[in-house]
């Protein structure tokens, strides 16, 4: 029993250490997702803390700062946990340049990009001098700002703060050590409850120091002084309520603040509206060309520096100061007589990718672009310049660098390549030269850029494409002339092998029949005279289907068409068929007699042919006439006998009737037949002449006129 009892008390025990065990880890694992929110008042004292990364830009951390010297828009540098709800986030902010600089609470999803997050944003904007808070949620939403007392200044320490309390957001800003404090706040139900806290900066390098992040239950209210001492004693943290009516009157810790350069700057944009009685101007930018002319940009525009001393050497991306005198030619401000400060090494600012209609404006003039468009003449080198004339849709433009720059690099542009150029724009009239709307000056090999070589379909390639094109349909055509000439050739071959044929057999057959009844008819004895009449007919008959086959032989043979015009072939055809007889032939030609294609010739003796034929059958005619016509486009055959006519009133044509009409058909012709007066018959043939004839046609009417003036000259 006593074991039992120690069994039972060691498994309960063993069951309570495991059921501890699990708690305690799924303590640890909650903890480790939520993250724990330091409880000191500088999160960068000692450093970068490990898990905070960056998202753009060129982060350093320096006794106590944080430093991004990048002028990319919308770098940032991210920590925390996105568990983070109900917090005051703090810092000091130094601006470096023209552009603005705060600090993102509560952020999602983070990215590189401008408002690549889902959170808030508090910060300092020195375009209009404004506080400014807004929600980006990968679009940038602004809320109503306010202005900065005394304006922002770049290289000035300002104490932001934003305090988070469920949907309600409140934010404050201070230029130390001890300036007035503008406040905004905002509050919508939908809001971002959690997230990670960061540093921001767009268009602007910037510092940030006494970086702190506290739960609101560790920030003083009202008169509980005992965590305000606790707080004070780590560093800087707000003494009171961070409602804004109950802002005014309270204090912040003042801080140390370091030296810095104060003295008054213009923005570049602002430079023409100058209207003091001095022309002396100091403006603060970013170097983007220092060789032949110096140029400096801000975040509002670009200002060309002519004859300016410096203590060193400039770089491409050093942040300076300029002072020095204005002056305004042809629209375009330059700044003269300068004395030129470095402030910083920085990197190379990104070109501004804008359209030709942009450039030309006027709102980018010196300031360091991007266009593209295509080589309209190739380069041209004057006076140790290279330059390219470029257009894009109806704007032209020049590029222009000294030649030992651009070196061999212009060379390899052709006539009609598309290019890509990075420079500094130029409107004024001198560089324009008031040919062009704008002209981009190049300062590296590396910023002309060959994205694709000259299209194909210049007005060259498309003159060669045409002709091409025509001679291809004209070689076409000429062989499908070749192939039906040989295909027709094959016929008048197959024609004269069967002509051959029947010439050697059927005809020489019928002959010796005849000859035999012949024989016959001498040996009959003269008491049989019904015996001899049937021979006469027999020998008759055979008589007349011999020169049937030789007129269908003749008929076959093409050699009677190859050499011979078509009216001679007609007439010798005619003539073999009367032959013996009383019929009058006569053969009439109009029009400039020519040479026609074989079909077209084949087919108008088939069809005399069988007309000459059926006038020599049946119409019992007198005189046939042939009469062949060439006219402009088509050629006329018409045979016409004086015999008995034709009846139209037949309810059926004849077989000879019906193939002479589809033979005209065939080629595209028009045939008809019909009686003439009382007595007679008219057979009509038209045939169209295909369009080569139509040339020939032309030429030889002019020939012929020619050579009728010559005779009568």
């Amino acid at each position: 029993m006593k074991n039992t009892d120690r069994t039972t008390r060691l498994l309960l025990t063993g069951a309570s250490m495991s059921l501890l065990i699990v708690a305690f880890t799924l303590t640890l694992s909650l903890s480790s997702r939520r993250g724990s929110m330091p409880k000191n008042a500088n999160i960068f004292a000692v450093g970068i803390p490990h898990g905070w990364k960056s998202l753009g830009g060129t982060w350093s951390f320096h006794g106590g700062t944080v430093e991004n010297t990048s002028d990319e828009r919308g770098a940032k540098l991210i920590g925390g946990s996105t568990e983070w709800q109900d917090y005051t986030f703090s810092a000091d902010v130094q601006l470096l340049g023209q552009g603005d600089a705060g600090l993102v609470a509560r952020s999602i999803n983070e990215e590189e990009g401008v408002d690549a997050y889902d959170g808030y944003y508090l910060g300092l904007r020195t375009v209009d001098n404004r506080l400014i808070l807004g929600r980006s949620n990968f679009a940038w939403l602004e809320f109503p700002t306010v202005p900065m007392p005394g304006g922002v200044q770049p290289f000035r320490w300002y104490r932001l703060i934003m305090r988070f309390s469920g949907c309600s957001i409140q934010g404050s800003s201070q230029a130390l050590p001890d300036g007035p404090i503008a406040t905004l706040s905002h509050e919508n139900p939908n809001c971002q409850r959690s997230g990670r806290i960061g540093l921001r900066s767009y268009a602007s390098g910037g510092r940030w120091r006494n970086v702190s992040v506290l739960p609101n239950s560790l920030v003083t209210r009202g008169s509980n002084t005992a965590s305000s001492a606790q707080v004070e004693s780590s560093g800087p943290i707000i003494a009171g309520d961070l409602s804004t009516d109950a802002w005014a009157g309270k204090q912040i810790t003042p801080q140390p603040h370091t030296s810095v350069r104060t003295s008054p700057t213009t923005p570049i944009d602002q430079l023409r509206w100058i209207t003091s009685g001095s022309d002396e101007a100091s403006i603060r930018g970013t170097v983007i060309a220092s060789d032949p002319t110096l140029f400096v940009q801000d975040a509002t525009g670009g200002v060309a520096i002519e004859s300016f001393s410096v203590p060193s050497p400039l770089k491409v991306g050093d942040e300076v100061e300029v002072t020095g005198h204005l002056a305004i030619i042809d629209q375009t401000v330059t700044i003269r007589s300068a004395e030129v400060t470095t402030l910083w090494p920085g990197n190379p600012l990104p070109p501004l990718a804008i359209s030709v209609a942009q450039a030309a404006s006027g709102r980018y003039d010196s300031r360091y672009v991007e266009v593209e468009g295509f080589d309209v003449g190739g380069p041209e080198k004057s006076m140790g310049v290279a330059s390219l004339t470029m257009v894009n849709g109806f704007q032209t433009f020049r590029v222009f660098s000294p030649d030992s720059v651009l070196g061999d690099a212009v060379n390899l542009v052709r006539p009609g390549s598309k290019l890509r150029v990075r420079g500094v724009c130029r409107n004024d009239l001198k560089t324009t030269k008031g040919q062009f709307p704008f002209a981009v000056s190049i300062t590296s090999a590396d910023d002309l850029v060959i994205l694709a070589g000259p299209s194909w379909w210049s007005p060259v390639h498309i003159l060669l494409l045409f002709c091409g094109l025509i001679t291809a349909v004209a070689g076409v055509y000429a062989l499908r002339l070749r192939i039906r000439h040989a295909k027709l050739q094959a016929i008048m071959d197959e024609r004269e092998r069967l002509a051959h044929e029947m010439h050697d057999t059927l005809a020489q057959s019928i002959a010796g029949i005849g000859y035999q009844l012949s024989a016959v008819r001498k040996n009959l004895p003269e008491n049989a005279p019904k015996l001899q009449r049937q021979l006469n007919v027999a020998t008759e008959m055979v008589r007349h289907i011999h020169d049937e086959a030789r007129r269908n032989i003749a008929t076959l043979r093409p050699e009677s068409l190859q050499n011979v015009s078509l009216s001679a072939a007609l007439e010798s055809s005619a003539e073999r068929m009367v032959d013996g007889g009383a019929i009058q032939l006569l053969t009439h030609v109009t029009g400039v007699e020519r040479e026609l294609p074989l079909r077209v010739k084949d087919t108008l003796f088939r069809i005399g042919h069988e007309a000459l034929a059926n006038c020599v059958r049946h119409a019992r005619a007198s005189t046939v006439g042939i009469h062949v016509g060439y006219g402009t486009s088509s050629i006329l055959l018409q045979i016409e006998d004086d015999g008995i006519g034709y009846r139209e009133d037949l309810p059926s044509r004849g077989f000879g009737v019906i193939g002479m009409e589809k033979r005209a058909r065939s080629l595209s012709g028009h045939f008809s037949i019909e009686a003439t007066g009382e007595k007679g018959t008219r057979v009509r043939a038209s045939i169209p002449l295909p369009r080569r004839q139509l040339w020939l046609v032309t030429s030889m009417r002019r020939r012929f006129a020619k050579g009728s003036i010559d005779g009568d000259a």
